[in-house]
């Protein structure tokens, strides 16, 4: 329920934005015809810790305009073994009868952001912004063995956040983009035998520090065309 009331006031936000902001537009023309039309980037140091504990993130983000003021940003990643991290996973599995090197994590994440770069003196995508800012991380652990008869530890990340950043570009073309928020986060923690959820495991159980509140804190790189 909480996430559902939140979904809602980020909607209402996006919106109500949406609408207000198109009146300057000929104030920025000379901005608009030379703004960056698609920026791609990826997570400067999301493969060494990703989304989801013990995992790294290789993440692909593209962000386009769509209003002077205002973008859209879409982003998916591949969640694999952490290739750092792993030995100490591998010292948390060594008493077990199963062989170590076969044990691994995948998984996806999916992000979705809806920016807003207030200033009169910008357009989007460069400059200050807000935005409502959603994340979906899912990955799951086994043996070769174990995924074969489909039993397996799965984990599930949800966050709805509102984030500020600051977007720019290096030499009118490497975008870099840094931003910081806070929200709340659902995380399910859940054991599958023969394809069958037969347990689910309470978060605290997993989870150092026992709250709903999420902090965001990120940089992604790329280039702007």
């Amino acid at each position: 329920m909480k996430l559902k009331c939140i979904s809602i006031f980020l909607f209402i936000f996006y919106a109500s934005i949406s609408f207000a902001q198109d009146d300057d537009k000929q104030s920025n023309i000379d901005l608009l015809k030379s703004r960056k039309q698609n920026v791609i980037k990826t997570g400067l140091f999301c493969p060494f810790w990703g989304s989801i504990p013990l995992t790294s993130e290789y993440r692909l983000v593209y962000e386009t305009p769509t209003s002077a003021h205002t973008s859209v940003q879409v982003g998916a990643s591949y969640l694999a073994k952490n290739f750092w991290l792993w030995p100490i996973i591998m010292d948390t599995l060594k008493k077990t009868n199963a062989q170590v090197s076969q044990y691994t994590i995948k998984g996806f994440r999916i992000q979705l952001a809806f920016k807003y770069y207030p200033f009169k003196d910008q357009v989007s995508p460069d400059g200050f912004y807000f935005a409502p800012f959603l994340s979906y991380s899912t990955a799951s652990m086994g043996t070769q063995d174990s995924y074969l008869h489909q039993t397996y530890f799965r984990m599930i990340y949800i966050n709805e956040n509102l984030v500020m950043g600051y977007q720019f570009f290096l030499m009118n073309q490497a975008a870099v983009d840094i931003y910081f928020g806070l929200g709340v986060k659902q995380n399910s923690y859940l054991e599958y035998q023969y394809g069958k959820l037969t347990k689910r495991d309470d978060p605290a159980d997993f989870e150092v520090i026992k709250t709903s509140l999420k902090i965001v804190l990120g940089m992604n790189i790329g280039f702007g065309f």
